[in-house]
């Protein structure tokens, strides 16, 4: 029971002391997260400007890809064609040859 005792009448005295240090470390903790809010807040800033300027090139950069992709389905459909016509010119080529030989 003495232990007890005197284990009481150190609490008494140093709990409101470990009260306030623990207050003081939770009020600089606060604080911190504050600031690290407030730069949150101006990076999420910049990076809107960023993201609209890379908004803003990628609606100038439209016109050019859609115009490629318009030269590309043509070149291809000009390629298909070619090769349709290539095939059945060898076709031909080879009846041809069958009948004189």
């Amino acid at each position: 029971m003495d232990t007890l005792a005197v284990f009481y009448q150190v609490c008494l005295y140093f709990l409101p002391a470990v009260t306030i240090v623990l207050l003081l470390f939770l009020i600089i903790a606060v604080f911190r997260v504050i600031k690290i809010l407030k730069n949150v807040d101006v990076i999420v800033d910049k990076s809107k400007t960023t993201v609209d300027s890379v908004n803003n090139t990628l609606f100038e950069l439209q016109k050019p890809v859609a115009t490629a992709v318009k030269i590309s389905g043509g070149i291809d459909l000009f390629y298909g064609y070619g090769e349709k016509a290539l095939n059945g010119l060898v076709k031909k080529l080879v009846v041809v040859s069958r009948k004189v030989s």
